[in-house]
């Protein structure tokens, strides 16, 4: 198992990756308190330092990027998520949120985009801002399709007729009552601290337990699972053996604080442990 992860693992240089999707920026606010506002039972947030990192479908494009796919981008406009942080914990987040769905000009210059990009696979990653609509979804999945192209969703919503023709989609558990609108979709059922369900042709296939040692921040670990699964099966993995390293990835964001991604180096790393 770890000789064919670590195969894998050096694939996923050659995977070209195709990620439309709701993007974010998340700004971090990083500070101390020290006392409470004399005006209301509120604390006061000294700043200390801030940095920016990518959210969204963005950080799961980032994230492909660090293991060293190539990643082309369908995005609308980026909503902003402010999180002001005293440590590890989260004081307040402030969204700003973007909601457009792509016009009809704007479909077809993606589905061309998508044709000349070559992909080896797409992913969609849906945060419901709007521009994952039905139209721009079914389009692209109509392109993937029928050259055999693998389909990765990150969902969100009920109305999942839309992702029609997935490869394989990644509900959390309580999205489960709206995987009956997809037919002969692989299904990796995000359980947080619990790892992944991984059901396949309407059947429990294998649970992956988590490989979290630590939880400081889940923020960002979905998109970890959904572009580990995409570069898994870009590079022509399986979606067990994709859920397996999206398992070790996600196990490591989890312990870092703030939207994080898992470099290559340390993937590599956590295959060595499980199997030593």
């Amino acid at each position: 198992m770890g000789d064919r992860q670590r195969e894998l693992v050096d694939a996923f240089s050659s995977v070209r990756a195709f990620v439309a999707g709701d993007a974010m920026i998340d700004r971090y606010t990083f500070g101390r308190v020290s006392r409470i506002c004399p005006e209301a039972p509120v604390p006061i947030l000294v700043p200390e330092h801030r940095e920016v990192r990518p959210g969204g479908a963005a950080n799961v494009s980032h994230q492909l990027n660090t293991l060293g796919a190539t990643v082309s981008v369908c995005f609308g406009e980026c909503s902003v998520k402010h999180r002001f942080m005293v440590g590890q914990q989260l004081l307040l987040r402030l969204d700003e949120d973007q909601s457009r769905a792509p016009d009809a000009k704007e479909i077809a210059l993606a589905r061309q985009s998508f044709r000349e990009f070559n992909a080896s696979v797409l992913v969609l990653s849906d945060y419901a801002k709007g521009w994952l609509s039905a139209d721009l979804c079914i389009a692209l999945i109509g392109e993937a399709v029928p050259r055999g192209i693998p389909v990765v969703v990150d969902p969100k919503g009920d109305r999942w007729g839309r992702y029609s023709g997935a490869t394989v989609i990644t509900p959390n558990e309580h999205e489960m009552k709206y995987v009956k609108d997809l037919e002969g979709v692989a299904i990796v059922e995000k359980q947080g601290s619990r790892g992944m369900l991984v059901h396949v042709n309407g059947r429990l296939s294998v649970s992956v337990p988590s490989s979290a040692r630590h939880v400081y921040d889940v923020t960002g670990a979905g998109d970890t699972v959904t572009a580990l699964l995409a570069a898994t099966l870009g590079a022509g993995g399986t979606v067990l053996e994709g859920a397996q390293l999206a398992s070790l990835a996600a196990g490591y964001v989890v312990g870092e604080v703030g939207t994080t991604v898992c470099p290559k180096a340390e993937l590599l790393r956590h295959v060595h442990a499980t199997h030593h």
